[in-house]
């Protein structure tokens, strides 16, 4: 029940256009335990700290922003490419959004993690879930070819998964 909506997220920030509603059930309404995973995904270090345009002294400004979007009903790709505009207004249109279905994607994939370790399943195999386009970051590239399957990867326990996600910056 908790993960659905997460995963159903998931598959959206990478196949919906940019100006889809990403979160909310069929009601309209997205669970605020949803919202609460969220929150704590961001704030428990979920977003990449190797946005090197966005000054460390603004980067809990950004988290705090990145929660109050990702935890709205109606929030679209594009209110998280323009925030990254708002942050860094140098960055064009396609690394925003590239960025933004990165961070979203990290974020969603943090919260569903720690539901799972809550659960008790932290020492199932995970894979990291994604679609290799033009818009992939190298970093997104190799969790995906080290951990899915489909992919020739190998799943792994969460605490390795939380390692290789640490690791991710260094091979963008």
């Amino acid at each position: 029940e908790w993960d659905r909506p997460l995963l159903e997220a998931h598959a959206k920030i990478f196949h919906a256009p940019s100006d889809a509603r990403i979160l909310g059930l069929t009601s309209g309404a997205t669970p605020e335990f949803v919202k609460e995973r969220i929150r704590e995904s961001i704030f428990s270090g979920a977003i990449f700290e190797a946005i090197d345009s966005i000054p460390s002294s603004r980067r809990d400004e950004f988290k705090q922003t990145f929660a109050d979007i990702l935890t709205q009903d109606d929030w679209q790709i594009n209110d998280v490419r323009d925030t990254l505009l708002d942050f860094d207004p140098d960055m064009d249109n396609a690394q925003a959004e590239t960025i933004a279905r990165t961070e979203t994607a990290s974020i969603v994939n943090t919260a569903r993690e720690e539901g799972y370790t809550e659960m008790g399943q932290g020492d199932d195999r995970f894979y990291w879930a994604g679609v290799i386009d033009n818009r992939t970051t190298d970093a997104c590239e190799w969790l995906i070819n080290k951990t899915n399957p489909n992919n020739g990867g190998t799943p792994v326990s969460i605490s390795e998964l939380k390692d290789l996600i640490a690791e991710a910056p260094t091979h963008d």
